[in-house]
């Protein structure tokens, strides 16, 4: 894979074992790797013209946009869905025409703004801002806007074309408010960077490493404080590796691939939990039947939260294979389970890293231990570190031994590199990784950053976050955790808009919407290459009391690309919410990523809506997941603003999911995972392949008018749709005028239209409502049944309790022309 910068590329293709690396137009690369999960065989007569139009649907909805990287999504989108795969006889990507960007909405010339000054790498702060004399610094450039007459109101800072090196977050404040800042040049991206750019430096070998390894010393002005946690590095435009062991590049390497193959046993973190309050709150509670209706948290510090529950170091067998001087790395693992069965799986959930703060050996055992220091806040389950937990270590000194890889050595402030296939010399240019944030925007509810707007600008370099402190959310104690920190973060804002920008080699998060936002549009953007989520919207709750203002509401993103991501942390998304209101995701593309794509984390007050979006190669490297998740597992008081009068309640507002083409990948359970007590959803016009619908301690959902396409070929589950938790979590529950194709790969002889073991036909208060469907089996010899409490039964017994009342099953598939017609229908394609 050649950069000839972290933004742009050499063409080129190369097949490497069980992996496919692309790079297309000279913009940006995507990798194309198998998941860790194989799933059965699909039929390829049906998944190629699947993968086509999901081809031609991504287009359509990125249709429109002004990002200047538009040409190339084509080719982008067409190797994430292995399009290369399909027969001479598929359509290939030059069927379609390519995108091409759109003049963006915005005011593009100084004219048109109250007062426009320009900044330039090449500049100076002495300057006087004009095009010719350009400001050095954003800092600079905000300083003259904000003493125009009336206040920074329309008034604009354009970036010359070049790349900005930042030495310092730049903050924005509400003496900010009306300022734009864009690209000077309207058809290519400035950059901003928060790496520190290094060239002539003095490289010898190695006095650590053996031969091959190259030092040189680091100036004085690079700042080392985070070198410990990992810093990312690219030279002369080519992403590095910090040293780790096994040997892998999260680029393309998916779990298990670079984890440790030796057995490995941890022990509990020694250490006191912090003192918990418990608190107990018997109402309100939510006012129909349901599993989470009541309220039960402990008040603890967050920053502490995970002290005593994690594991506080591993030992692993087999020393000769564990290098030594792995001590000040960082040991990582994920948690999770190993199923055997028809498909085996390892079912990864989160992933945890800990500094390891020594190193030791056993010469009579054979057994290296690792003791483990800061760490175990990535994921809110107690990190009890079973068996079946492989782990790797990186950023350790002892890891560094091919080419590829680098370590920082912050003591003697000195940099070691294993080139890779370069010969490192004065002229090399080095980009290492120094902010965490890039832009900070940042007000108060009382005095807000008012029209705030970026546009047309690239943000890349910022360092990891993966090692800094992540908060538990309250509403979701056996979830994800977060950091709260990203590359441009907007807390206390209204009306700001982020549109045509490129999100690209990003340690933490892109973009971070935190507390108090309103109306927030982040559109024609895209995010790549990203350590952690694309885009996270937190709000901040008091324990269950979201009545304050602190929380992002009327969000609305659209025609966004968005692609491997989750390069360091795993508990991630394209788009991951808590504690938001009414928020409007459409027109997306997401694909490669480990877990879910979009991650709606609460119940908070509810009215969102996901749509006309595509969704492909996600939960690459775990399971019991899908490209969507969402969870309920407690209600939340918050102020239903939508209500006349507004009125305090805990019951949210419906969702919709509708219009949106997903095919399932990895370990998928279901494409819309609809988990732990979600509730009030509306799914409906969507085409979901390879997974069926889910409820899983939840109610009131409608499944309705979907195109369910071999749901039987999943990893986990093999039914149309499925119900699992007491009875009271089926209440409401819903099926109706959906298309089911069923094979019988799996199931010679049989296949499962549904399972709902909490229903019975004897008393089918607690079933699901079927009704109108539509379902398609293999041959006249392959049976339809529904898995029940009171054992199989077929469509007769179904409809003589009155469910399944006017469905109907045929027996031999459409054609794969009539099941992409149906798709099409669903979803409005012409």
């Amino acid at each position: 894979l050649i950069y000839t910068s972290p933004f742009h590329c050499v063409a080129k293709t190369r097949s490497m074992q069980q992996r496919r690396v692309t790079t297309w137009l000279c913009i940006v690369a995507v990798l194309v790797v198998d998941a860790q999960i194989v799933p059965p065989a699909r039929p390829v007569e049906y998944d190629c013209p699947l993968k086509e139009l999901a081809l031609e649907r991504a287009l359509d909805v990125l249709a429109g946009t002004s990002n200047t990287n538009a040409h190339g999504y084509k080719q982008l989108i067409s190797a994430g869905l292995k399009l290369g795969e399909c027969s001479a006889n598929a359509k290939n990507a030059e069927h379609f025409p390519s995108l091409q960007p759109k003049p963006s909405m915005f005011k593009a010339h100084a004219s048109e703004y109250k007062y426009t000054c320009y900044v330039s790498a090449d500049g100076s702060d002495s300057n006087s801002g004009t095009i010719d004399s350009p400001f050095a610094t954003l800092d600079r450039a905000l300083l003259a806007t904000r003493f125009q007459s009336g206040g920074a109101y329309n008034t604009s800072i354009q970036i010359l074309p070049g790349t900005l090196y930042l030495q310092h977050t730049v903050t924005l404040t509400a003496q900010d408010s009306g300022v734009t800042i864009m690209s000077a040049n309207t058809s290519r991206q400035a950059v901003l960077s928060g790496a520190v750019s290094l060239s002539a430096l003095a490289w010898q070998p190695s006095n650590l490493f053996a031969s091959g390894v190259m030092m040189a010393a680091l100036p004085d002005g690079v700042d080392l404080s985070n070198a410990q946690k990992g810093l990312q590095l690219h030279i002369d435009g080519v992403p590095y590796v910090a040293a780790r062991w096994p040997n892998a590049n999260p680029l393309y390497d998916l779990f298990p691939a670079g984890f440790s193959n030796t057995p490995v046993s941890y022990w509990k973190d020694p250490n006191s939990p912090p003192s918990a309050q418990a608190i107990n709150v018997s109402e309100p509670v939510l006012p129909y039947k349901a599993v989470y209706n009541t309220y039960q948290h402990s008040a603890i510090n967050p920053l502490v939260w995970h002290v005593g529950k994690g594991v506080g170091g591993a030992t692993l067998a087999n020393v000769d294979i564990v290098p030594a001087n792995l001590t000040g790395g960082i040991a990582v693992h994920w948690d999770g389970s190993v199923h055997q069965g028809t498909i085996p799986y390892h079912d990864q959930w989160m992933i945890y890293g800990y500094q390891v703060i020594s190193q030791s050996f056993n010469t009579t055992a054979n057994a290296t231990t690792l003791e483990f220091g800061d760490g175990g806040w990535q994921g809110s389950n107690p990190d009890e570190g079973d068996s079946s937990r492989a782990l790797f270590v990186y950023n350790a000194q002892g890891a560094l031994d091919v080419p590829g890889e680098y370590w920082i050595d912050a003591a003697t402030r000195t940099i070691h590199v294993y080139p890779n296939n370069t010969k490192l010399s004065s002229d090399t240019k080095l980009e290492l990784s120094q902010l965490r944030t890039v832009l900070r925007v940042l007000g108060t509810p009382s005095a807000p950053v008012i029209d705030f707007s970026l546009v047309n600008v690239a943000v890349t370099g910022t360092r990891p976050t993966f090692m800094d402190h992540y908060e538990r959310p309250f509403t979701n104690t056996n979830g994800w955790s977060y950091f709260r920190g990203a590359a441009v973060e907007l807390e206390g804002v209204e009306t700001a808009v982020v549109t045509g920008c490129s999100f690209q080699w990003l340690g933490g998060n892109a973009v971070l919407l935190s507390r108090y936002t309103r109306n927030v549009v982040v559109r024609d953007s895209d995010f790549s290459f990203i350590g952690d989520s694309g885009i996270l919207s937190v709000g901040q709750l008091n324990l269950i009391d979201g009545t304050a203002v602190a929380y992002p509401n009327n969000t609305l993103v659209e025609r966004c690309l968005f692609h491997d991501l989750g390069l360091i942390a795993k508990q991630v998304a394209a788009f991951s919410q808590y504690g938001s209101a009414h928020t409007t995701l459409q027109h997306l593309v997401a694909f490669n990523l480990p877990r879910a794509a979009i991650n709606w984390g609460d119940a908070f007050a509810g009215g969102h809506l996901l749509t006309k979006s595509v969704l492909f190669e996600c939960v690459r490297e775990s399971a019991d997941h899908g490209a969507f998740n969402s969870w309920g597992r407690e209600p939340i008081l918050f102020v239903d603003t939508a209500s006349v009068p507004n009125k305090v309640t805990v019951i949210p507002r419906y969702n919709t999911i509708s219009r949106n083409l997903i095919i399932a990948a990895g370990g998928t359970l279901s494409n819309l995972d609809h988990d732990d007590g979600s509730s009030r959803y509306n799914d409906t016009f969507n085409v979901l392949a390879y997974a069926g619908a889910k409820n899983y301690l939840g109610n009131q959902k409608v499944a309705s008018n979907s195109l369910f396409l071999f749901p039987d070929l999943g990893v986990m589950k093999q039914n149309c749709y499925f119900s699992d938790g007491p009875f009271n979590s089926t209440w409401g529950e819903s099926f109706t005028s959906n298309i089911c194709l069923l094979s019988e790969s799996l199931n010679p002889g049989k296949a499962y239209a549904a399972s709902t073991p909490v229903c019975s036909t004897s008393s089918t208060l607690a079933c699901t409502a079927s009704h109108n469907n539509q379902y398609f089996v293999n041959s006249t010899t392959q049976q339809l049944l529904w898995q029940l409490q009171d054992g199989l039964v077929g469509l007769s017994k179904m409809q003589s309790v009155n469910l399944e009342t006017a469905s109907n099953i045929t027996t031999s598939l459409p054609s794969p022309t009539q099941v992409m017609n149906m798709a099409r229908t669903i979803l409005s394609m012409s």
